[in-house]
C-alpha cells in the first residue's frame, strides 16, 4: 500500500484536491477525494498484481 501511496501521480492528485477544496470551492474537496481514493486503490491493485505475478 505504501508503494501505491508514494506513486507520483497519486501525490500530485491529492495536493490538487486539497488546494481545490481550500481555494476554489468547498464542494470540490469531497468529490476530489473520492476520485483520488478510486485512483489510489486502482494503483494499489496494480502493484499487488505485479508483486504476485498476476496479469489481470
Amino acid at each position: 500500500m505504501v508503494k501505491a501511496f508514494f506513486h507520483p501521480l497519486n501525490i500530485v492528485m491529492l495536493v490538487v484536491v486539497v488546494l481545490a477544496g481550500l481555494f476554489a470551492a468547498r464542494w470540490l474537496a469531497p468529490l476530489g477525494l473520492l476520485l483520488w481514493l478510486i485512483m489510489f486503490f486502482n494503483q494499489y491493485r496494480v502493484v499487488q498484481n505485479r508483486e504476485n505475478g498476476s496479469s489481470s
